[in-house]
């Protein structure tokens, strides 16, 4: 019941990826989907954001290292609110910017126990406000890797007390954020009462 596509795929278009992505949707039964660096960039997300439509039962997603783009991951945004089922999502290189990472309606997969977001093109604080809000309401949420993401003392100051609320969490990455001295104190305050 999983599919992986390896790295050979990287000279498609927006054609190539739809024609080889049509197929999968009639696996009624795939519950695990692993894309990730197949080089998709923004065409190749397009076609992606149509194929999971049509697949609401899948339980994993990896599309991590696509480079996708911000109107390419808004696209998918859409379909991944329906996926009640999905408890593992990998989102990480994919250069969400403010569009992209505003479009995740998290509130909708409340079964979602795994995020990858780390390697991300983060937009300015409003954005990251919005992600945050929506992240809290995952309380089954269990792993948090958002390494890699500049988010700079302000973002950070976003983050904390949403992290704070989350008692569900077993695991959380938060490696190179751009932090001050100040806010890497207040991190460890946080871990200590996790």
């Amino acid at each position: 019941n999983n599919v992986v596509l390896g790295p050979q795929c990287f000279a498609l278009d927006e054609s190539g990826f739809a024609q080889m992505f049509q197929s999968l949707p009639m696996l009624k039964s795939l519950k695990k989907l692993n894309i990730g660096h197949l080089g998709l960039c923004r065409t190749g997300g397009f076609a992606l954001a149509g194929l999971l439509k049509g697949m609401p039962q899948l339980e994993s997603l990896d599309i991590s290292g696509n480079c996708v783009g911000p109107l390419a991951m808004q696209a998918m945004g859409e379909a991944l609110g329906q996926m009640q089922n999905l408890t593992e999502l990998d989102i990480s290189g994919n250069c969400l910017g403010a569009i992209g990472l505003q479009s995740f309606r998290l509130d909708r997969l409340q079964n979602l126990t795994k995020l990858r977001a780390s390697l991300n093109d983060l937009p300015p604080k409003a954005a990251i406000d919005g992600f945050v809000k929506e992240m809290e309401k995952l309380r089954k949420l269990q792993e948090f890797e958002f390494d890699f993401n500049f988010l700079a003392d302000e973002g950070f100051k976003l983050l904390a007390p949403a992290l704070s609320r989350m008692r569900s969490l077993e695991l959380l990455s938060l490696q190179r954020l751009g932090l001050s001295a100040a806010s890497v104190g207040e991190l460890t305050d946080l871990l200590g009462n996790l």
